[in-house]
């Protein structure tokens, strides 16, 4: 999980194979379905918070960009 810079973002993943992307202000939600399988086992955030990575139980691997949520490369 991650909670942003602001507290207003929270992250997190599971065995649905998506990484949910969760507005806690607004109460809405982001998804970036279908990830590998096996389910999100780990997520890390960059120091900047421009770039989501999602270790999955396949071990595959997924950099996401923050700002429109998009995988960059697998």
């Amino acid at each position: 999980m991650y909670a942003g810079e602001d507290g207003n973002l929270l992250l997190s993943g599971g065995e649905e194979d998506a990484v949910v992307v969760w507005q806690l202000d607004t109460r809405k939600k982001l998804f970036v379905p279908h990830l590998g399988s096996l389910g999100v086992f780990q997520l890390a955030v960059s120091g900047n918070g421009r770039v989501i990575c999602a270790l999955c139980g396949d071990n595959s691997l997924f950099v996401i960009n923050s700002h429109d949520l998009r995988v960059s490369k697998r």
